[in-house]
């Protein structure tokens, strides 16, 4: 949230991420959404396997200080190179690409951003 002195705009900045971050809504919007909530409190029993899965693994990965971000979220590679991910996914993924054409793909577009 941005910064600010101004208590009522403070108490609304407040009041906004306790309606965000409540358990129930984040079940609702990470069942929509196809993620897992970024709290560890939250009852995972109407996630699929692969969710719950996530949920084990972030969990872990906080208390063996290992976690890292998503590309999405700028946090596991530059954006340079995160949009390279992002480029040669989409491309696979809506063609007939082999697997290994895409890997050829990531590492000369990976070698050509350096």
């Amino acid at each position: 949230m941005f910064q600010t002195t101004d208590p009522s705009l403070r108490a609304a900045q407040d009041e906004l991420v306790k309606v965000l971050l409540d358990p129930e809504v984040q079940i609702k919007f990470n069942l929509i959404k196809g993620s897992i909530p970024p709290r560890l409190d939250v009852d995972m029993s109407k996630f699929d396997d692969c969710a719950k899965q996530a949920a084990v693994d972030l969990k872990a990965s906080i208390e063996h200080k290992s976690f890292l971000g998503t590309l999405s979220g700028g946090y596991a590679a530059e954006p340079q190179f995160a949009s390279i991910f992002k480029e040669v996914a989409a491309k696979f993924f809506v063609s007939d690409m082999s697997a290994q054409d895409a890997v050829t793909l990531l590492a000369d577009e990976i070698n050509n951003a350096r």
